[in-house]
């Protein structure tokens, strides 16, 4: 894994899907909704999205934290937009400092998931995390889910 810190300059568009849920939820297999809420978007949904920046570009967001990594929070997936879609959901992920965790090659999702465990291990990570919006970065390293590289970006202070 890789890590550094980048600025964005300026703000990014997104339009898409959102629902609820927690990280307590996503670990209980039973009650896990994204995986199902990504199959949806991929089967059908992402064809609703117009005005892409870059077609075949996906961004998973975390965002609207009610207890930092603890409680609920907001799931979005879609695409970075020129426009904001009516009858989406439109995001914006703000300017500012962010740390990006680029994977090794692996399997997707499990290069993500140790991603994410490792952030939430590390309590130097957790401490600098703002919690205003984290996403991942699904591109053209991800043609191939079984040899696949996902970029991890945290909003830090």
């Amino acid at each position: 894994m890789n890590e550094q810190i980048i600025i964005i300059d300026k703000p990014i568009l997104l339009s898409g899907y959102t629902m609820k849920t927690s990280n307590e939820m996503e670990f209980d297999s039973s009650q896990a909704k994204i995986p199902q809420f990504l199959g949806q978007y991929f089967a059908r949904l992402s064809a609703n999205i117009q005005h892409k920046v870059s077609s075949g570009t996906t961004y998973c967001a975390y965002f609207d934290y009610q207890d930092k990594a603890d409680g609920l929070y907001s799931y979005f997936v879609g695409e970075a937009v020129s426009t904001e879609n009516a009858g989406l959901y439109n995001l914006v992920i703000p300017s500012g400092k962010y740390k990006k965790i680029t994977t090794s090659t692996g399997v997707i999702p499990a290069i993500v998931i140790e991603a994410w465990q490792k952030i939430w291990c590390d309590d130097a990570k957790l401490s600098e995390r703002n919690f205003i919006v984290d996403f991942e970065i699904y591109d053209a390293r991800c043609s191939d889910m079984a040899n696949a590289i996902v970029d991890v970006v945290i909003g830090i202070k």
